[in-house]
């Protein structure tokens, strides 16, 4: 049994420790303190025990996503908490009576204009990259709205230090997190890590490559997620690729690792990698895709010695880059 979940049941424990100890308090004591006491104890009970059913939920904390999803908010107190407060009254006012899509849509536009604003200037390259990675929503989204979300973010990010931009960011991507939960109740960790790509790669929009203050803010990004040099290497290949992706040229990245996809024509390669007939439809390659998701994704394998692990996220890494290739079929269909 390893430490969290000694630690977890201990949490349990406590919790119904404290129920018990202080229900007797609520039913039946005359003294109004001893009562205020008891409301408090037992909400604390309660609050270890629904914790604790949490964190088993969640399993080990060996994976980026479940550290990510089990560290509770540190930006309190950080970010001014009426500057946060009238930024959150303000996003929520212009999400009103907007669709799912558009919801989703300004969420990850607040997020990626912490990384565009970090070196100072939003550029034209970086709001043209946020443009391309919006339209890939099905049906496009509201581009007015979008408008409207880049000006509000860039009046609070003004209104903030840069070294709060991080707790800030967090903020936004737990609530986008729990917004898409709602949404969709699927499994997070690929719009997780998918997000996170795209925050990578919005970095390297203005030219391809990070500027040092931009390099600066991934790395204590990444290290507050918790990441290994392997999901680092992940992001950052994936983040190039989207890169390339937007600006039509080929990613100048080099994997560090062996089984470097080959150049030559990928469409081929995807359809063999998948095992798919040369006239494959739609669906036939979306059930590919989540059955290789399924059987590569790197956090089946944290706890895997460290060979496996790379050779496991290699086979993830050319797995989504051939779904996104052979997705251009159907993208104006």
């Amino acid at each position: 049994m390893t430490i969290l979940p000694v630690l977890t049941m201990l949490k349990i424990f406590f919790g119904i420790f404290l129920v018990f100890f202080f229900h007797n308090g609520l039913l039946y004591s005359e003294s109004f303190f001893v009562f205020l006491l008891s409301i408090f104890g037992f909400g604390m009970g309660v609050k270890n025990i629904l914790r604790g059913i949490e964190e088993i939920k969640l399993g080990s904390s060996g994976n980026a996503y479940a550290r990510f999803s089990q560290k509770r908010p540190w930006y309190q107190g950080q970010v001014g908490p009426e500057t946060q407060s009238y930024f959150t009254l303000k996003l929520r006012e212009l999400q009103e009576g907007r669709d799912e899509r558009d919801i989703i849509a300004s969420y990850i536009t607040v997020i990626s204009m912490h990384v565009a604003k970090f070196d100072g200037l939003v550029s034209e390259r970086e709001l043209g990259f946020l443009k391309f990675s919006l339209n890939k929503f099905p049906g496009g989204v509201d581009h007015n709205f979008i408008a409207e979300i880049v000006s509000i973010s860039k009046e609070y990010l003004l209104s903030i230090n840069r070294d709060q931009y991080i707790p800030s960011m967090i903020r936004l991507i737990e609530d986008y997190l729990a917004l898409f939960s709602g949404f969709n109740p699927i499994d997070n960790r690929e719009v997780y890590f998918d997000l996170i790509t795209m925050l990578y790669a919005m970095g390297l929009a203005d030219s391809g490559r990070m500027s040092s203050e931009k390099e600066s803010f991934f790395h204590y990004f990444f290290g507050y997620l918790g990441f290994n040099s392997a999901v680092k290497e992940y992001i950052r290949y994936s983040g190039h690729s989207e890169y390339s992706r937007f600006s039509g040229t080929s990613s100048g990245y080099n994997r560090t690792h062996s089984g470097q996809i080959n150049s030559g024509n990928k469409i081929q390669e995807g359809i063999r990698f998948f095992g798919l007939s040369e006239n494959f439809t739609k669906d036939e390659l979306e059930i590919a895709w989540k059955k290789m998701a399924k059987t590569y994704h790197p956090d089946k394998y944290h706890n895997a010695d460290e060979k496996v692990y790379k050779e496991m996220n290699q086979k993830f890494v050319e797995a989504k880059e051939y779904y996104q290739i052979l997705q251009e079929r159907f993208k104006y269909k």
